[in-house]
């Protein structure tokens, strides 16, 4: 992911949270296994900022990161929910879970609870709709604007179609 108008931060040491991340397959239990970030020659100050930052970054964890890394790695995870992809997301995961598009009489969720563990358009308003006013750096909050906006207008056409 790319945080476009995020200038490069500058770190005390080299590290990359993305491709970290990435490789602990984002799983707070990875923070139980620390021999697997030792191999890659990381020093413990490192290997905790890692694990803090896999740890917090979680939305079901509604957790605000401890450090920079960790906001900006909850960011990017967010960010990958949003726009286009994140659609595609939504849709893929509740085609393979076999869950309808959505609910035939409240579609939009006005006279009940969103419910994203039986209706795929559920999701955007159990989650993906709220994550823009829950960003933490300003590029990753301009970021969210954008890709919020494209859900939204997916919304409306979706809205047109059924």
């Amino acid at each position: 992911l790319k945080l476009s108008s995020e200038k490069k931060i500058k770190y005390a040491f080299p590290i990359d949270l993305f491709k970290i991340a990435k490789l602990v397959n984002l799983e707070i239990n990875f923070i139980k296994n620390f021999s697997s970030l030792k191999k890659y020659t990381f020093s413990n100050e490192e290997i905790s900022i890692i694990c803090d930052a896999i740890e917090d970054h979680s939305f079901s964890q509604n957790r605000i990161p401890r450090t920079i890394e960790g906001k900006i790695l909850q960011d990017a995870d967010r960010l990958d929910a949003l726009g286009a992809i994140g659609i595609a997301r939504v849709f893929a995961t509740s085609g393979s879970l076999n869950r309808p598009f959505y609910k035939i009489d409240d579609p939009f969720c006005n006279d009940r609870k969103p419910d994203d563990n039986h209706w795929a358009i559920d999701h955007f308003f159990n989650k993906l709709l709220k994550l823009q006013s829950l960003m933490n750096t300003k590029s990753g909050k301009i970021e969210a604007k954008k890709r919020t906006k494209v859900l939204k207008i997916f919304l409306k056409q979706f809205k047109s179609e059924i």
